[in-house]
């Protein structure tokens, strides 16, 4: 299931959902879910309505993002689930590859790749090779909370796969996955699988192109205070687990590093 949060960006979400439904090697669904767009997306909606594979749905009230990212996770009903922002895009076999690991490695509930930042023209910015991406493919053999709490977040929401079986295992007590009220929750909820299911996997492949322009809502965020304040939400709930506790503290030396520098 390859579902899309869709808001205004009808200058871009033709991109997605092509991107989406050329990709070969694997039996795909894609759901859009768009969150009351004021703009010309439903029209760009619209040309995709006669591939089978293609269902968008306008939600009765604007959800806003987080709402939208939780329905989009909990959408469709195939084996895995990956959510796509309506500027994203992904490459010729991202799909194909993640889905083969993935079946090759049944413990693992989630995976990611890389990324390129492109431009509103699609045309490549920068490879984004984050600092706590490894320099090879893996599967577990590290500590993903502690070296979340370490380097930042280093997987883009665009550039995750979930197996669905798993997510009752990191769903709160609300039936949210994502944090309400947490933009950035999608930090949170890397370090909340990393408790429950330790062995990420990583494709060292940048397969997903990620947009930057000047309507994101990210952009904002790091402009004020929020960041901080998250940060320290992010530490505060994972502290409060015993045993992830006693993870953080035998890397506490870097994730303190990491909390000082912001």
């Amino acid at each position: 299931t390859v579902a899309v949060m869709s808001y205004n960006n009808a200058s871009f979400v033709g991109q997605t959902v092509e991107s989406v439904l050329a990709q070969e090697g694997v039996n795909l669904e894609l759901l859009v879910f768009d969150d009351c767009s004021p703009d010309e997306s439903l029209q760009v909606l619209e040309r995709y309505q006669q591939d089978p594979r293609f269902t968008y749905k306008v939600n009765e009230r604007n959800l806003g993002m987080i709402g939208n990212y939780n329905q989009c996770l909990r959408s469709g009903s195939e084996r895995y689930v990956v959510v796509l922002g309506s500027d994203d895009v992904i490459y010729p076999g991202h799909l194909r590859s993640l889905v083969a690991a993935m079946d090759q490695h049944p413990q693992v509930a989630l995976g990611y790749t890389q990324c390129l930042w492109i431009d509103q023209h699609g045309q490549v910015l920068k490879h984004a090779v984050h600092p706590g991406h490894r320099a090879n493919n893996y599967v577990g053999g590290r500590d993903e909370l502690v070296d979340l709490l370490t380097h930042d977040s280093y997987i883009t929401p665009s550039a995750a796969i979930f197996r669905r079986s798993a997510l009752p295992g990191f769903t709160l007590e609300d039936g949210c996955i994502h944090r309400e009220q947490m933009l950035a929750g999608d930090w949170e909820l890397w370090t909340r699988i990393a408790q429950v299911a330790p062995d990420f996997l990583f494709l060292n492949q940048a397969s997903v192109g990620y947009r930057i322009h000047g309507g994101q809502i990210s952009q904002k965020f790091y402009a004020s205070d929020k960041p901080l304040a998250e940060h320290t939400r992010i530490l505060e709930l994972n502290l409060a687990v015993p045993a992830a506790r006693q993870r953080m503290q035998q890397g506490a030396g870097g994730i303190w590093q990491l909390y000082l520098r912001r």
